[in-house]
């Protein structure tokens, strides 16, 4: 078997339980129901023997993180990993692969004084947060402001936190 590693594209071989980190509130239960088997998502953190996934739709739009154990996992040889996300980007902000950087720099710039939408424990992995950050546009598309999403994950108390994922909110 292939090592899976972050930023693979990967299909759930058996259903893996909703968390729902994204769409509930803080003090409401994990998710009701699972993803089934065939659901392909990003990994976005290597825990070793458990990966965090990412599920997200068509768009590009983030839907969940689950835990899924590595071998209840299998790559997807072929796919567009990240390209919904990179379409949106390009689409409402003007921001394109080439413009990462301004895009790291937006997030970056922004973050320390936007406050956290959600905190949760992520037994035994850490603290999961997201921040929702606006982003500036570029050229033709300067004059737009978009919120990004932003999770982050912080591994231990004196860890710096770790980017996730991000992704634009907006269903324009």
């Amino acid at each position: 078997m292939t090592a899976l590693t972050e930023h693979q594209v990967v299909e759930l071989t058996r259903p893996a339980d909703k968390d729902e980190v994204l769409t509930r509130g803080p003090d409401e239960p994990r998710g009701v129901g699972q993803w089934p088997a065939g659901t392909e998502g990003a990994i976005v953190i290597d825990f070793g023997d458990d990966k965090l996934v990412e599920i997200y739709d068509q768009n590009g739009v983030g839907l969940d993180f689950v835990t899924v154990p590595a071998n209840q996992l299998k790559l997807v040889a072929h796919h567009g990993a990240g390209e919904p996300k990179a379409r949106r980007f390009e689409q409402l902000l003007g921001i394109t692969n080439e413009a990462a950087g301004y895009l790291e720099g937006q997030i970056k710039a922004r973050l320390l004084d936007t406050p956290a939408i959600a905190v949760r424990e992520n037994p035994p992995h850490g603290v999961n947060c997201a921040v929702d950050v606006p982003v500036r546009g570029i050229g033709a598309k300067a004059d737009r402001v978009i919120t990004v999403r932003t999770i982050w994950i912080y591994k231990t108390p004196d860890a710096p936190p770790q980017l996730v994922s991000a992704y634009t909110t907006s269903l324009d």
